[in-house]
């Protein structure tokens, strides 16, 4: 894998490094958003991100950009300052001269979010993998609402991405009911999509079991989808 390390603010590319001395040519590449609040970053074993990043199957011909929201939290951390430094990831990803055209996007829980308008506004990317992603702002959001500016689910519906819809079945933060949400809206828009539910996993995918369900599920999408 040719993994570009986490940034901090992901328009500059001086911030963003390669492992290993020569950057290998990628045939997919994946724009991986890091969950908020930061803390999350300090438990690598329960950090969606990381684990996936982290998949074995994923290894060859894959570079993987993985980044941290400039703000973890509200009010500064928006939709909208997700949505740029998502923005500002691609274009350091896509800048180097190896990164293929088509790109893959997996985001978790509010970073699904993201990914969902980055998939439907960026017709680069072939694959978006959505894991217990928030289709509408829950009463205890305050990162967005539920008004004119965001609809993630009527702009995913536009997108060229094939779409994985990843849930935990004992997930209590974000209900079941978005991924159904979405999920209807792709199908009328004839988007295609599947939703794939882990059995005994919470919203972090834990524990061990059902999280490595969900790395192989979001690994066999992605290359599926790029193919």
């Amino acid at each position: 894998m040719l993994d570009f390390n986490a940034m901090r603010d992901p328009a500059s590319s001086e911030r963003c490094s390669r492992s290993g001395d020569r950057a290998r040519s990628a045939a997919l590449a994946i724009l991986l958003a890091l969950l908020a609040p930061a803390s999350a970053s300090a438990r690598p074993e329960k950090n969606f991100v990381l684990v996936v990043a982290n998949n074995q199957s994923l290894t060859p011909g894959v570079a993987a950009l993985r980044f941290a929201y400039r703000d973890h939290q509200p009010p500064r951390m928006t939709l909208g300052s997700g949505l740029a430094d998502a923005a500002g990831a691609i274009r350091v990803l896509k800048a180097h001269p190896d990164i293929p055209e088509r790109l893959a996007v997996v985001g978790f829980s509010f970073g699904g979010t993201v990914a969902a308008l980055v998939a439907g506004r960026d017709s680069r990317i072939r694959a978006a993998v959505l894991a217990a992603a928030p289709a509408v702002a829950g009463p205890q959001f305050t990162a967005w609402s539920n008004d004119e500016k965001w609809k993630p689910v009527a702009e995913l519906s536009r997108t060229r991405a094939r779409v994985l819809l990843i849930w935990g079945s004992r997930d209590g933060e974000v209900p079941f009911e978005n991924a159904e949400r979405y999920a209807a809206v792709l199908s009328q828009a004839r988007v295609p999509n599947r939703i794939v539910t882990i059995d005994g996993a919470d919203h972090d995918f834990a524990p061990a079991g059902p999280r490595a369900k969900m790395t192989e599920a979001v690994a066999n999408w992605v290359r599926e989808a790029l193919a």
